[in-house]
Formats: C-alpha cells, sequence, structure tokens
C-alpha cells in the first residue's frame, strides 16, 4: 500500500516541478532542498536511475494499492510507478483523487477526502 509515494529520484519534471507551489506537503522549500540533496548523495544520472524504485524490477511483486492525488507533487511519477507495475504483471490497483497535496490521506481528522483514503486502504487490505 502506497500513498503517494516519491519513486523517482531522477531529475526532477513534470508534476514534481509544476506543482510543488501548491502542494503543501511537498513544497518549493522541499523541492529546492531535496532535489540538490538526491543529487549529491546519489550522484550521476545513471546512478540516480538505479536507485529510484519506479525503474526497478517489479517482478513477482505482490499486489499493490496506490493512492494519490492529480494535483500533487509525485503524481506523475505515481502514474509510471503504476503503469511499469502493470506492464511487469503487477496487480495494480490505483485510486485517484483531485485538487489534494501529498499524502493527504494522512489530514483525514480535517478534509473528507482523507477519510474516504482512509477507507478505501482499510477495505483494500481487508480484501488481500
Amino acid at each position: 500500500l502506497l500513498v503517494g509515494p516519491f519513486v523517482d529520484y531522477t531529475e526532477p519534471q513534470g508534476s514534481l516541478v509544476h506543482y510543488a507551489a501548491h502542494d503543501l506537503i511537498v513544497t518549493q522549500s522541499v523541492y529546492k532542498i531535496g532535489i540538490p540533496y538526491l543529487a549529491i548523495k546519489l550522484g550521476s544520472h545513471e546512478n540516480r536511475v538505479k536507485s529510484s524504485p519506479v525503474y526497478r524490477s517489479m517482478k513477482n511483486l505482490p499486489p499493490m494499492l496506490v493512492i494519490a492525488s492529480e494535483h500533487e507533487s509525485c503524481y506523475d511519477m505515481d502514474v509510471l510507478l503504476v503503469n511499469n507495475a502493470r506492464a511487469q504483471g503487477v496487480k495494480v490497483d490505483f485510486a485517484v483523487f483531485k485538487y489534494l497535496c501529498h499524502v493527504f490521506p494522512m489530514l483525514k481528522a480535517i478534509i473528507p477526502e482523507g477519510s474516504e483514503a482512509m477507507d478505501a486502504m482499510i477495505e483494500w487490505i481487508n480484501d488481500h
């Protein structure tokens, strides 16, 4: 079970670049500090690709549920993760919400979508 997973450690692109200004969790500060940190720790582009879960083999992984918002910073990498896992034969359920921040289910006490996502996670766990 993955909630808005950050799984691509390569150079930022797409939603990671465009939504950092609006995401309450993965903010521009996280973007400005975290991305250079990855470059320092992982080094070359090749090492960053090798370290990124989204580009690793997913064969024989158990079923997974990925929950994300279309408008969070990690959305594009989450879509890539889901597509790559499915292409390698993994059963993936992908629950997508709109207009919410990264890891929004953790805000279930203050937003109804957080409760909906938590309910979906509990149901999925019970079914698997």
